[in-house]
């Protein structure tokens, strides 16, 4: 009784997408600056939302790329992140550096949403 309950749970465990790993996949595209690597990440259907766009599928990585023109030296660095499997959500808390030297900087939430394949359903960004 208690043993196949355990082994139903270490089953479950090990089914279980690595959603940290893929939000650590994210934001490595992200801080190498490569629109179309971050784009791979996403599902077909994925969209990308923040304070100031909202964009989905094929404009995801124009929308990064956009990003990365106006804003050429952003690095994301994470904080913290908290995983839940059960809704397959990750929310990465961020100091985000506009500038190289790290002297203007935001903190950031994003909330990263993953399809049962892995590829990001949804990341909505949030200040503050």
């Amino acid at each position: 009784c208690c043993f196949e309950r355990e082994r139903e749970r270490g089953v479950a465990r090990m089914e279980t997408m690595p959603y940290k790993k893929l939000t650590e996949d994210y934001f490595a595209a992200f801080n190498k600056h490569d629109a179309a690597a971050v784009r791979a990440l996403f599902a077909a259907d994925g969209n990308l939302r923040d304070w100031d766009i909202s964009k989905t599928g094929d404009e995801v990585d124009v929308a990064v790329d956009g990003i990365f023109k106006a804003v050429p030296d952003i690095k994301c660095n994470i904080l913290h992140m908290h995983v839940s499997t059960d809704t397959k959500t990750v929310i990465a808390e961020l100091k985000i550096d506009l500038k190289a030297d790290g002297s203007d900087s935001i903190l950031v939430a994003d909330v990263l949403q993953f399809d049962a394949d892995g590829k990001i359903a949804s990341l909505r960004a949030y200040k503050g």
